[in-house]
């Protein structure tokens, strides 16, 4: 059993939290608000925080999608479809393992 101080009574009063009455003490009601509202809040700013910081470090170590693809493991066709969206020119080039190091290079 919890005990809660009423200054306009001067006394402690027991209160059972597990079951309120809000229509007696609506302060209760609002406080319990008040707190879900801030912890949402909070909650949001830790969600955006931790996006932009995670952003900061992808963009800090270099790691932008283009060094996410593994350009060993995609087909000639990929490869060339990759170099035309990046603007590289890759007339002249037959061979895979050509493609791929014009990849890795145009990717940093």
């Amino acid at each position: 059993m919890l005990y809660k101080f009423h200054a306009y009574f001067a006394t402690c009063k027991p209160v059972n939290y597990l079951v309120c009455d809000f229509a007696a003490d609506p302060v209760i009601f609002i406080n319990m608000w008040w707190k879900l509202v801030l912890l949402t809040i909070y909650l949001a700013v830790l969600f955006i925080l931790s996006r932009i910081l995670e952003a900061v470090t992808h963009y800090q170590g270099g790691y932008l999608p283009s060094r996410l693809l593994d350009p060993v493991s995609l087909s000639v066709r990929r490869l060339k479809a990759l170099l035309d969206q990046r603007g590289v020119s890759y007339t002249g080039i037959v061979e895979r393992h050509e493609l791929t190091e014009l990849v890795q290079q145009s990717g940093m």
